[in-house]
């Protein structure tokens, strides 16, 4: 009897977990990257040795009025020898050059030893359109 108890309960308590999952706010449930899903005209802007990597892009809001969105990808990517890493902080593209890519970046950077590697990150990872503006989702 105590078993079938614990079981209703612990029944309960999946149903109620579960049910949870689809209260989630719609604007915490499209923060999953995928950015290119909702975005247009997606160009990158960057500069050789410098803080500067921003992304561009037509983003539909949740009203589908379109805003053009952008986001200095410097300020949560790494160069991590090489390779593009993503980081809060960021900073690889003073380290990088010839950044180039629409959902996925790819970059020669410096590595430790002072040679060249061609980095790359799908930036549909963790650059999400949140209501019309491009967002770094951790």
């Amino acid at each position: 009897m105590k078993l079938l108890k614990s079981f209703k309960i612990l029944s309960l308590v999946v149903q109620i977990i579960s049910f949870g999952v689809f209260l989630i706010p719609v604007k915490e449930a499209l923060a999953d990257g995928n950015f290119s899903n909702s975005c247009t005209n997606i160009s990158l802007e960057a500069r050789d040795y410098s803080n500067t990597a921003i992304l561009r892009a037509d983003c539909k809001r949740r009203n589908q009025s379109v805003n053009k969105a952008s986001i200095n990808l410097n300020d949560y990517i790494i160069n991590n020898d090489g390779r593009l890493a993503w980081q809060n902080g960021g900073g690889f593209q003073q380290s990088c050059k010839n950044s180039v890519g629409v959902t996925t970046i790819y970059s020669f950077c410096n590595k430790r030893d002072g040679n060249l590697n061609l980095g790359f990150l799908n930036l549909n990872e963790r650059i999400a359109n949140i209501d019309g503006e491009l967002k770094y989702i951790p």
